[in-house]
């Protein structure tokens, strides 16, 4: 995304991942997704991308979901399942 709506998507965001929340640091890394993802529609728009921590982003992978609220529904449970593991 532009310079501009970087800005503009962390401030939103409250400088934190769209998904879970956690604020960018040096633990927390910033990684910017297509939230279609690029491999399906080749969209690289400026309102295609939303900021994610590195965690979520590798969790979302290339799924497709109809909304941010359905993509953090499956990304929680992804988590909660991983965490019951071990």
């Amino acid at each position: 995304p532009s310079k501009q709506l970087r800005k503009l998507l962390l401030d939103k965001y409250d400088n934190g991942c769209v998904y879970c929340g956690r604020v960018f640091c040096d633990s927390v890394k910033l990684h910017w997704d297509h939230f279609e993802p690029y491999k399906w529609s080749a969209d690289n728009s400026d309102d295609n991308f939303l900021p994610s921590c590195s965690r979520c982003n590798m969790i979302k992978k290339d799924f497709m979901f109809k909304d941010l609220e359905e993509a953090r529904i499956y990304i929680f449970a992804q988590l909660d399942k991983k965490a019951n593991e071990g």
